[in-house]
């Protein structure tokens, strides 16, 4: 059996990610939201381009960044307000 090259891999599946984008239009930030791993997907493309020192300014990274903002946000008001929850019950 012949051992699959992970860089092909990785090429097959930024293609494949590329042309559902281009297919399906860009994903807005809540689409990202609601779908963590296409905002995996996408972060991961985002960062591939800018290692690369390619332009990575895209409106489909803008959203995925704005997504994880929002995201973090989210988490953040939950750890306080739990916080605030476990101080109450002491």
């Amino acid at each position: 059996m012949k051992a699959v090259n992970p860089q092909r891999v990785n090429l097959i599946s930024v293609l494949i990610l590329c042309l559902g984008l281009a297919a399906c239009g860009e994903p807005s930030v809540e689409d990202l939201m609601e779908d963590p791993d296409k905002l995996a997907e996408v972060t991961q493309e985002c960062m591939s381009k800018m290692m690369q020192g390619q332009e990575a300014q895209g409106e489909v990274c803008k959203n995925a960044m704005e997504a994880q903002k929002r995201m973090m946000g989210n988490m953040m008001k939950g750890m306080q307000e739990m916080m605030q929850q476990f101080k109450q019950t002491e």
